[in-house]
């Protein structure tokens, strides 16, 4: 959604409580926007709205407390007010009953256990009344009841869930985050991938993807922002970039962390590079190799091209410990990265099957990715070079899309 559409619809969600949203109206003049966004963005700005007129009403609960005892209605009192029913009543429960508040939470979901004991002095009919209100409060409220709540629990769970579940369908490993914790991580996402993967963005670049996270609500600045400060960063510093899916839609132009990718729906299946993926040629690429690979023959056969070439420096990539790299997308044919240290990662380790890593002979390879693969935007001049090991090869790609950080890949 873009910022001019979400300040429209957010000036018509901004309503008094008791005022309910023109669904009919919304759907018309927002066709784009589902249901469940607007729903979403409408509850936000109910909460926002608590958050600043909070003190106030805290401070005038006393005057609420009489006008309610004088015989005024609870549900008219609190849209006169401006303030939510259940907030309302909680905060004159709690100058009623004697004891913690947690007593407060147990009326409201349990009204049946308001009685002289918890209110002493309070007259017979006055608890009644309080009774059968907890329940009209209850029933009323939207985003603030112990239903509400339960309500916002079970959509966050499913959401979960569901993520779970495209996950598990597009074949990917993964922990959640109960198995994390289980293992002794203190700050866990909703899923940690066993082995990373890249995703394409809408704007048609990679992401490095390490961990995703769920978010059954509406992203907005204010809750953005919130969540980078709480969440997102400790992830990154963790377990290295990731994605958050805000299930319901997010402002276009929201995001301000490069290591952490937006959506609003699970990546489709063609948007997930895999590493498998990576290692595996393109018809493309297949269709360049022999055109590469006579040009550095015909090249070499020249000799004014061979002494021409022997007098030249060396490129940059042939410096001690760099490799230049193309990523991930150099490999698909989509753009090269910036030389990077050509230190082994622990996650080719983990790749079965490959020998030891031979740092050495990562400098050597030159602009080479894969044996007899060259990055897209080099051109292949490393025909005379020996050919690195599978282990050392895989090692340059991820540290490149990991953008030269390995020790992100210490927690896969």
């Amino acid at each position: 959604m873009n910022s001019d559409d979400y300040a429209r619809l957010q000036s018509v969600l901004c309503l008094p409580y008791g005022a309910c949203p023109e669904a009919s109206w919304i759907r018309k003049t927002f066709p784009s926007v589902k249901e469940e966004t607007w729903l979403a963005i409408y509850s936000q700005e109910q909460q926002y709205k608590v958050i600043r007129s909070h003190h106030l009403h805290k401070a005038n609960v006393l005057p609420y407390l009489e006008r309610y005892g004088q015989g005024e209605d609870v549900l008219a009192l609190a849209a006169d007010v401006d303030f939510p029913p259940c907030m309302l009543l909680r905060r004159m429960l709690e100058q009623l009953v004697e004891g913690p508040k947690q007593l407060v939470t147990e009326v409201l979901r349990h009204p049946e256990r308001l009685d002289a004991s918890l209110c002493p002095g309070l007259p017979p009919d006055m608890l009644a009344r309080m009774r059968v209100d907890v329940v009209r409060c209850v029933h009323t409220d939207c985003c603030y009841s112990p239903l509400s709540d339960v309500a916002k629990q079970v959509t966050g769970l499913e959401y979960e869930l569901y993520l779970q579940k495209r996950l598990a369908e597009a074949g990917l490993a993964f922990w959640t985050e109960a198995e994390l914790r289980a293992m002794g991580f203190h700050k866990t996402p909703d899923c940690k991938l066993k082995v990373p993967v890249a995703v394409r963005s809408r704007g048609g670049g990679e992401h490095l993807v390490c961990w995703v996270d769920s978010k059954a609500t509406f992203g907005d600045s204010r809750t953005h922002v919130k969540q980078v400060e709480e969440q997102y960063r400790t992830y990154v510093n963790r377990y290295g970039p990731g994605m958050v899916i805000y299930w319901f839609g997010y402002v276009a132009d929201l995001n301000t962390d490069p290591h952490v990718l937006l959506c609003d729906d699970f990546p489709h299946s063609a948007d997930i590079i895999r590493i498998t993926d990576a290692l595996t040629l393109t018809p493309q690429l297949q269709q360049q190799q022999p055109a590469a690979a006579a040009a550095a023959a015909s090249m070499a056969a020249t000799p004014a091209a061979a002494s021409a070439a022997a007098a030249a420096p060396p490129p940059p990539a042939a410096a001690a410990g760099a490799v230049r790299s193309g990523g991930l997308g150099a490999v698909l044919g989509v753009g090269g990265r910036m030389t990077v240290p050509a230190s082994p990662s622990k996650m080719a380790r983990r790749v079965g099957g490959m020998g030891d890593v031979q740092p050495g002979g990562m400098a050597g390879a030159g602009p080479a990715l894969l044996p007899g693969v060259g990055a897209a935007p080099v051109a292949v001049a490393a025909a005379a070079a020996p050919a690195p090991a599978a282990r050392a090869n895989i090692s340059a790609l991820l540290d490149a899309g990991a953008g030269g950080a390995p020790s992100w890949w210490a927690c896969c």
